[in-house]
């Protein structure tokens, strides 16, 4: 036997119906995910790392390609120069381990209220407090009113990991 990894190329959003359909035939599959805390709790807690390929064990000697070509969610095996690449082990063992330790997680956004005090961490005005004003487009811009001299507030726009709550 001569397995080796090869990578599929999938339909727009289809990894998760390919994987299911790849393991009930019976083939090693590597899909890398990545967790994520998304913003919407009903939205998916897993993202592909790869979007639209995954990794496939096989013996192209034994399993024919028209095999994967014809499989639903499949559009083709990448290839170079018409044939098949394959993805030496150790590219795909390092990316095993790589998602393991991983230990960064997509976070959703810091949310803030309106006239809630804020201090900014970065940047030309780091130090200074401020009031929170609004989410702006993204909800990863953010307008504060910061507090100069004196009563003069002035109206700055940041991202919402240049500020904290200052309590």
């Amino acid at each position: 036997m001569n397995a080796q990894w090869y990578v599929l190329q999938n339909k727009y959003q289809k990894e998760n119906s390919l994987y299911r359909l790849l393991v009930q035939r019976g083939f090693e599959v590597f899909y890398p995910r990545l967790r994520v805390k998304p913003v919407n709790p009903r939205s998916k807690k897993e993202k592909p790392y790869f979007p639209g390929y995954m990794f496939v064990f096989t013996d192209l000697s034994e399993v024919n390609i028209k095999t994967f070509q014809r499989m639903p969610f499949v559009i083709d095996l990448v290839n170079f120069g018409g044939s098949p690449a394959v993805v030496p082990d150790y590219v795909v063992n390092a990316l095993q381990k790589d998602l393991e330790n991983q230990s960064e997680t997509m976070y959703a956004p810091k949310k803030f209220n309106p006239g809630e005090r804020v201090k900014v961490l970065q940047g030309p005005f780091s130090g200074y407090e401020g009031i929170f004003d609004k989410s702006l487009a993204g909800e990863t811009r953010v307008r504060i009113l910061l507090s100069l001299l004196g009563n003069k507030k002035m109206m700055l726009e940041l991202s919402t990991d240049d500020i904290s709550k200052n309590n």
